[in-house]
């Protein structure tokens, strides 16, 4: 069975929701065919942002993407790198000050909590967005309208649902506890803070066009109109002629046309500009010494398992999780609907350190 140098977040994340979708991700490196949309345009944002550049964003999105066969595949690429560009032009606008250390990775021991001795087989690791020296925070323990001058780490982050459960879990969430506890120690510096800047996904979508079928079974179920009264002088064969002429003569159902990457695009900055705080949120996530103890002794238990996954031991599935965030990607391979040649192998275990 293969094994992990280091865990990431994104793999003790993946133990959590299911032991197999952990072996199958990080241990057998198993990799979904296809195009990924959430996943390339979180990561468009992403790299719009840490460069300050709308178009690099939409870069991104083309050079990720599946290859375009059909003008229909083009257009739907170019429809995402709308989204992406105009989310990150969005957020250049509303949040003006960026950290100068940005896209740095970590590698910290991973420690027995009850000894403080490092394990021999895995490390910690991961990348935080970005990180303030010194950066002015509000205070709220401090008092109404306080502020603290106070390291703190940047996570940016894209979802498709931004309310108030979203925001709470914040406060449940591994990442930024084990972010904190990372750059206390890479720093020398206590850490207890981390900015997460949300965007959220336009719920608005590009128009679609309907093609001739759909037009004539629209034009079929039209509602007619409503009859004429008869005149007095007038018999029943020239009333219902009178009719039928009326009818034939109404002005005809317009056509749907679809939208064009350039007519979505105007739509979608005017919403964005008129809807920020709708569209944009930044959160304050703090943690106590306490909290991060809890976490050191979470992980040390998750990584007691992960070395029994990796002897080769049983993993439990976590049926619950079949189908959380839309479906899992390996819900067909354990269900026997495909096979592992339906995946591709990834040449690294965590992707997201390699970029």
């Amino acid at each position: 069975m293969p094994r992990l140098d280091v865990l990431t977040n994104s793999a003790l994340m993946a133990k959590r929701r299911c032991d197999e979708r952990f072996r199958l991700k990080y241990l057998e490196r198993l990799e979904p065919q296809g195009d990924r949309p959430a996943l390339t345009i979180g990561s468009a944002v992403h790299k719009g942002v840490e460069l300050l550049d709308p178009d690099a964003a939409g870069a991104y999105v083309r050079e990720h993407v599946e290859p375009a066969w059909t003008s229909a595949d083009a257009d739907r690429v170019e429809f995402r790198v709308v989204v992406v560009e105009e989310l990150t032009r969005g957020a250049l606008a509303f949040w003006s000050e960026w950290p100068a250390i940005q896209e740095e990775v970590f590698e910290i021991p991973l420690r027995n909590p009850a000894t403080g001795a490092p394990s021999t087989t895995h490390r910690l690791s991961g990348k935080w967005d970005g990180f303030w020296e010194q950066a002015v925070l509000d205070a709220p323990e401090r008092g109404h309208g306080a502020v603290a001058i106070a390291p703190a780490l940047l996570e940016i982050k894209t979802t498709t649902r931004l309310g108030e459960d979203y925001v709470r879990r914040l406060q449940l969430e591994l990442q930024p506890t084990l972010y904190m506890a990372a750059a206390s120690e890479k720093y020398g510096t206590t850490v207890r803070r981390a900015v997460y800047r949300i965007i959220k996904k336009p719920g608005i979508k590009p128009k679609r066009g309907e093609s001739d079928v759909e037009y004539a079974a629209r034009c079929d179920a039209r509602a007619p109109l409503k009859p004429l009264k008869q005149r007095k002088t007038e018999t029943e064969t020239d009333y219902f002629e009178r009719n039928r002429a009326r009818e034939r003569d109404r002005t005809p159902l317009a056509r749907k046309v679809a939208e064009t990457p350039d007519e979505y695009r105007e739509r979608l900055r005017g919403d964005v500009e008129s809807r920020p705080v709708f569209y944009f949120a930044e959160v304050v996530v703090s943690r106590t010494d306490e909290q991060l103890e809890r976490m050191r002794a979470e992980i040390w238990e998750e990584h007691r398992r992960i070395l029994a996954i990796e002897r080769g031991e049983m993993t439990i599935r976590n049926t619950g999780s079949c189908l959380d965030f839309g479906r899992c990607d390996y819900f067909d391979l354990c269900t026997g609907a495909i096979g592992v040649e339906s995946f591709n192998v990834r040449e690294h275990a965590h992707p997201e350190l390699e970029d």
